[in-house]
């Protein structure tokens, strides 16, 4: 749900007239971040760590073991970490109205 907010402020914001130059950079860091670049063999990026972290433990028949869990937390970081980039770089809205 997180992910899905910043995706949905980061179009929101993109159809501004008013990114030039270093915010669209920002953007374009920040969405190579979320999401897999196109081509043979990408490297898998946020949005594609979170639903393999989620598949792996919505299909396990036990409790996922403590790797996952370490996962999970570096995952959640990661996504703090973006949510850091946009609001301190002031380039989205942090809370709509």
């Amino acid at each position: 749900a997180e992910v899905d907010s910043l995706l949905k402020d980061m179009v929101e914001d993109k159809g501004k007239k008013t990114h030039i130059g270093e915010k669209e950079k920002v953007l374009k860091g920040i969405k190579a971040e979320l999401d897999n670049a196109s081509g043979p063999y990408p490297q898998n990026m946020l949005l594609s760590q979170i639903s393999y972290l989620n598949g792996m433990i919505s299909r396990a028949d036990q409790k996922p073991g403590k790797d996952a869990y370490i996962r999970y937390e570096e995952l959640k970081q990661w996504l703090t970490d973006l949510r850091r980039k946009v609001i301190s770089n002031n380039k989205f809205r942090q809370n709509p109205s």
